[in-house]
């Protein structure tokens, strides 16, 4: 039996013995998986979805198998969950009516994807009601969790399991990332805290942990999907090209080489200087720092979901490009990993955020 997965990280690959789970290595993020994400019109990625506008979403599956390359079956099948920007995830977790039904895997293009993929294609329109965090503008922050299986064989079982386990089940993932703008270096996002449990209360913690370093590949395609990043330099690029394909469009687009540069003035995006001044999670009950206690009632599908606010200020409100991540991370009491979401911050002028 061929064995697969979803990826969690973009250099995975799990060698643990057939039926053995593979866990996440410590430090990784899973919550950043590059085999799950949404696209728009001209497969431009999308950071967000609008109510009422159609967006395509897509899960890579990928052959566990070592050597000789070799397609995941035929009969792998996918289930696809959104729901708000929510850290702990899981089927119980994702609004009702949310839950698309699973779709089989299309035949790759042989001559653009590589010969042990397969990709999902899932059309799906959110409709209002869907999101509890909605702008003015309709735009809603999203989290997808995803399931690769065959049905009765092999993978998460039909119906879905309690919980998408992304630290220690292969054929789960999930991607949840935020894009912000910085206006007058201050953001906020909104995010459901979620106890996975249907049937017990539970104390979790929550840190805000700053992401160090250089900006990361997923970090880095998320915001060349912005409207008003764009990049400059290296190789031509021609999206026409790349119709059928198994990753984003942004993706291909950074191999060809460049800079990433925000608004008319080509501002290139860099960590920045001063970094952030603030950083603090605000629940129910108040809040201000960087790590937050919270006790959650067994889950109800039916109940108000619990809200948590993270407040992220930047040190130069006017450094502009300057790019800062944080990861919201969601353990219980005793530490145990739950889930996680990763919020990256840009410094861009008003007026270059609003031409788009």
């Amino acid at each position: 039996m061929t064995r697969f997965y979803i990826k969690y990280a973009a250099t995975n690959v799990p060698v643990a013995p057939a039926g053995a789970v593979r866990p996440a290595p410590p430090g990784s993020q899973p919550w950043l998986s590059p085999s799950s994400w949404a696209e728009g019109p001209g497969g431009t990625m999308l950071n967000q979805v609008t109510e009422d506008e159609e967006a395509q979403l897509r899960v890579r599956v990928d052959t566990a198998e070592l050597g000789a390359p070799q397609l995941p079956p035929e009969d792998v099948a996918v289930q696809l969950w959104v729901s708000d920007y929510t850290l702990g995830v899981g089927p119980a977790g994702f609004h009702a009516g949310m839950s698309i039904p699973p779709a089989g895997l299309e035949d790759p293009a042989l001559d653009a994807l590589p010969p042990s993929a397969r990709l999902a294609k899932i059309p799906w329109t959110p409709l209002a009601g869907d999101f509890f965090n909605v702008d003015a503008n309709g735009n809603a922050h999203m989290c997808i969790g995803a399931n690769a299986f065959i049905d009765g064989v092999d993978g998460a079982r039909m119906p879905p399991p309690d919980n998408v386990d992304i630290w220690n089940e292969p054929h789960h993932a999930q991607l949840n990332i935020s894009i912000l703008d910085a206006g007058d270096g201050i953001a906020r996002v909104r995010m459901v805290a979620h106890n996975p449990d249907p049937e017990e209360a539970g104390l979790f913690v929550l840190a805000a942990e700053r992401v160090r370093g250089r900006l990361g590949p997923i970090d880095r395609e998320h915001l060349l999907a912005v409207p008003h990043v764009r990049r400059i330099g290296g190789e031509k690029f021609d999206p026409r090209k790349f119709k059928r394909r198994d990753e984003p469009l942004e993706r291909i687009e950074l191999r060809h080489g460049g800079t990433l540069v925000v608004g008319r003035d080509k501002t290139p995006l860099h960590r920045s200087k001063r970094g952030l001044e603030r950083i603090a999670l605000e629940g129910p009950r108040g809040g201000g720092e960087q790590k937050l206690e919270l006790e959650l009632p067994p889950h109800d599908p039916e109940a108000k979901p619990t809200i948590v606010e993270t407040h992220l200020r930047l040190a130069d409100p006017e450094d502009w490009g300057g790019v800062e991540a944080v990861d919201v991370v969601q353990r219980r009491h005793d530490g145990e990993l739950i889930g996680g979401a990763r919020v990256v911050v840009l410094a861009a002028r008003p007026r270059d955020v609003k031409a788009g």
